[in-house]
């Protein structure tokens, strides 16, 4: 249907008819800022993640759109549902090898917006998914190249505690596990800016 949809428009397959709308769509949230309104079982907030999706890589001119609303449904104020969604779109997102190099340009904006926030402790054990979906991200961000050690570096500060939090949640070996990997990660890409020692020795305390 979608093929044929986009041949009625002269469009050569179905990720053009989605493109051809995404720009639109944006251009509607924010303008209304409906997306601040976002509710668990919203229609428009599933059809963001529908589009952006299907665009695939035609979602590059968009990204600052797009990383805005993650950005505010990530704010604890959110309900987990919708938080949990943005950071699965996220690492969708991430993944998405042709958009590597541009998205190099948006890695602290994404770590210093949205997955710092995701890893911030609250109560209930609903959360812990939160904070491990973040630190997947981060793991995929480093691994992807789209984070260097100086970008990473940079925000050091603010993480250790974050990631000493998530290494010390004793109800959640699960994610204690992801952080272990996260902060392996964190060690091998800043080899060469910083002490791993100094890294290690300030987790430890």
């Amino acid at each position: 249907i979608m093929r044929e949809l986009a041949r009625i428009n002269g469009l050569p397959d179905e990720v053009s008819l989605y493109i051809s709308r995404l720009g639109s769509f944006l251009e509607g949230l924010i303008t209304s800022r409906s997306f601040t309104k976002w509710t668990v079982y919203g229609k428009e907030r599933h059809e963001f993640d529908l589009i952006v999706r299907q665009c695939r890589h035609g979602i590059e001119p968009f990204l600052p759109d797009i990383f805005e609303i993650i950005n505010f449904n990530m704010t604890r104020d959110q309900p987990v549902e919708i938080r949990m969604d943005m950071l699965i779109l996220l690492e969708y997102i991430i993944k998405l090898k042709d958009l590597r190099i541009v998205l190099k340009d948006f890695g602290l904006t994404i770590l210093n917006k949205i997955i710092l926030l995701g890893l911030v402790w609250s109560v209930g054990k609903p959360t812990i998914k939160i904070r491990k979906a973040s630190l997947v991200c981060l793991i995929h961000m480093i691994e992807e190249g789209i984070l260097s050690g100086q970008d990473v570096n940079k925000h050091l500060k603010d993480m250790i505690p974050l990631l000493k939090s998530c290494l010390d949640d004793d109800w959640a070996p699960d994610l204690r596990y992801v952080s272990c990997v996260a902060v392996e990660k964190i060690l091998y890409v800043c080899r060469e800016v910083i002490q791993g020692s100094l890294l290690l020795e300030a987790l430890l305390k």
